[in-house]
């Protein structure tokens, strides 16, 4: 496979943006100085949490990681929205109940790939919170599109009922909005994401881990290992496709290098692979 885009494109630059769709959203656009026009590249796509957009996102520092790796990195902007509790902040949160930001992911590729020579087989999508939702969602509203996904800050098996998917995700203990043991606290749920139907709501990790098994054809019991004495990675062996979760001691984060886990470059490892 090659291409040809021989225009000027702005290599390396963080503060590239481009508009999509109908009411002219616009995503940002990461090349990295190392893309070259007849190599097609992977591309990533890094979806931001509830409230927050693309800028925030680049905790993920996922910049660097396409440089050293030769990857595009787009970064989609939810819609603003309300959140109503005592005070009504309007923040941008996803739709998940419908096709409205699948579409807008699906034409943020689009665009992409008219820009830059991008890989059809190794497009993927990484989440975070929200964002980590919604790449479950994609998961099973576009099924062909996405070679692997990520879910950082929570583990939604979506009632959209997937295709087997490669998933790698991330769970904090101490997390008290997506809890292990309850799974995503109610009312921001409810705030975020309108409720949704019956079953939406993320449940614990145990429930929702079974789920993407089952999803996946996997084993019902994960191998657990032991990272180091704060991390453990429970992986599950799977017919159709790889699955794993990497349990932390910290709370509702990205992480970094907190407990020596850096989730980035073990998502695009993943990645990689798939």
């Amino acid at each position: 496979m090659a291409c040809d885009r021989e225009q000027d494109l702005p290599l390396g630059d963080p503060e590239f943006y481009r508009e999509v769709g109908p009411d002219g959203r616009d995503y940002q656009l990461y090349i990295p100085r190392s893309y070259r026009a007849d190599r097609p590249a992977p591309l990533v796509v890094d979806l931001h949490a509830a409230g927050e957009d693309a800028t925030t996102q680049r905790l993920s520092g996922f910049e660097s990681l396409a440089e050293k790796k030769g990857f595009v990195l787009a970064r989609p902007q939810a819609e603003f929205g309300a959140f109503v509790g005592e005070v009504t902040v309007f923040a941008r949160f996803w739709s998940l109940f419908d096709r409205t930001d699948v579409d807008y992911v699906l034409a943020t590729i689009a665009d992409v790939r008219t820009l830059v020579c991008i890989d059809a087989a190794r497009v993927y999508a990484a989440g975070y919170s929200m964002g980590g939702n919604l790449t479950a969602y994609l998961a099973c509203r576009s099924p062909q599109t996405f070679a692997a996904v990520a879910s950082v800050a929570v583990l939604d098996h979506p009632v959209c009922d997937p295709d087997p998917t490669p998933l790698i995700a991330f769970v904090g203990r101490a997390d008290t909005i997506y809890r292990m043991d309850a799974g995503l606290d109610p009312d921001i749920f409810s705030q975020t994401a309108g409720g949704g139907p019956p079953g939406a709501r993320p449940g614990p990790l145990d429930d929702e881990a079974s789920a993407w098994a089952s999803t996946n054809g996997c084993r019902a019991e994960p191998t657990v290992q032991e990272v180091n004495t704060r991390v453990e990675r429970r992986s599950y062996r799977c017919r159709h496709a790889d699955f794993e979760i990497y349990v932390h001691e910290g709370g509702h984060t990205w992480p970094g290098s907190f407990d020596r886990l850096q989730a980035s470059r073990l998502i695009w490892a993943f990645f990689e692979d798939h």
